[in-house]
């Protein structure tokens, strides 16, 4: 019978938790910032779905750099880095994911040992 008791405060405990995750969600893009200095970088370009957002090099560390980037909703997103010296702007650098919310659980199944 303990057994019971606890599988079960746990299993309710890990379904309320997943079910609280909600849009907004805020995550953070990082890339890598070693070849700031040599390369002479005065800023990055965050886009995010077609919001531009410019990261200077003195806010990173010596190794990466990172923004925070908010999902507003589940969907398709589309974010790009560029980085920009005295000679131009860098090629950009994507990545598209989709972002979806946790869906409700399935098939949860309690077994007695």
């Amino acid at each position: 019978m303990k057994k019971i008791m606890v599988l079960l405060p746990l299993l309710l405990l890990f379904i309320s938790v997943e079910a609280q995750i909600q849009f907004p969600i805020t995550v953070n893009v990082v890339w890598d910032n070693s070849y700031t200095a040599t390369d002479g970088v005065t800023k990055f370009t965050v886009t995010h779905n077609g919001v531009a957002t410019d990261v200077l090099p003195s806010v990173c560390t010596t190794t990466e750099c990172s923004k925070a980037i908010t999902l507003q909703n589940g969907g398709p997103n589309v974010v790009t880095v560029t980085a920009t010296n005295m000679w131009g702007t860098s090629v950009p650098t994507q990545i598209t994911f989709i972002a979806s919310s946790p869906g409700r659980s399935g098939n949860v199944r309690i077994r007695l040992n």
